[in-house]
């Protein structure tokens, strides 16, 4: 079992780089990395924590499949682009948030992912590809921001529990779904999604230093008590296990 610090030197984290570590439990990324390659954590089937800085644009093809511990991840506003089965089999992630910057959500990005129970899909998002959300039997609530129905093809929502998920809809839009491909779900809902819209996100809290109890600056993650200090100036206790 092990972290990893990776060094703020690193601009770019080639593909396949980690692949299959499957001792890894956790990684910081620094800032200073702008690119994170193609199935650079696929197969680290004990990462179970990643941070993913606001400095990264693109989250590539597979990066993160397999991560079968992986239980959540915080995907920065400055991430535009998805690849497809980015998180494919990540049968431990909850919940995930997709930036507003994303347009298309593309073929099996989460497929597989059984545990996932809810997921907002923005504004901006035109189309869902194929297998994106397929296997992912744990969903009950899909809230879709965008007025325009977003295209789907057969099979994006295969094996979901289309009479127990609900899906959310903006206001007024509730013929255009039921009558497109989203209408497989039996309990379609309208919402208000325009005061939703409207709220503006506080900046993003990013982990500046960290130190042991004595004082010691640490590069890693250590077991016991560690003091957390964030870019907002704000301490926090962590207990690394």
């Amino acid at each position: 079992m092990r972290s990893i610090n990776i060094p703020s030197s690193v601009t770019v984290i080639g593909g396949g780089a980690f692949e299959n570590c499957s001792f890894l439990t956790s990684v910081n990324i620094p800032s200073s990395v702008t690119y994170i390659g193609w199935s650079v954590f696929s197969g680290c089937s004990s990462l179970s924590s990643v941070n993913i800085p606001s400095s990264v644009t693109e989250i590539r093809e597979a990066t993160f499949s397999g991560c079968s511990s992986l239980t959540s991840v915080n995907i920065p506003s400055s991430v535009a682009y998805i690849g497809s089965g980015a998180f494919q089999d990540c049968i431990s992630l909850t919940s995930v948030n997709i930036p507003s910057s994303v347009t298309e959500i593309r073929e099996s990005t989460f497929s597989g992912c059984s545990s996932l129970t809810s997921v907002n899909i923005p504004l901006r998002v035109t189309s869902i590809g194929g297998s994106a959300f397929s296997g992912c039997s744990g969903l009950r609530s899909i809230y879709v921001y965008a007025e325009t129905v977003p295209s789907t093809v057969a099979g994006a929502f295969e094996g979901c529990d289309s009479k127990n998920c609900t899906l959310y809809v903006p206001k007024g839009t509730y013929d255009a779904y039921w009558l497109s491909e989203w209408g497989i779900f039996e309990n379609i809902v309208e919402f208000d999604a325009t005061n939703i819209r409207n709220i503006v996100a506080e900046p993003e809290v990013q982990e500046n230093a960290r130190y042991a109890v004595n004082g010691q600056r640490l590069t890693a993650p250590v077991k016991g008590i560690n003091l957390v200090k964030y870019n907002n100036g704000r301490v926090k206790k962590e207990i690394v296990k």
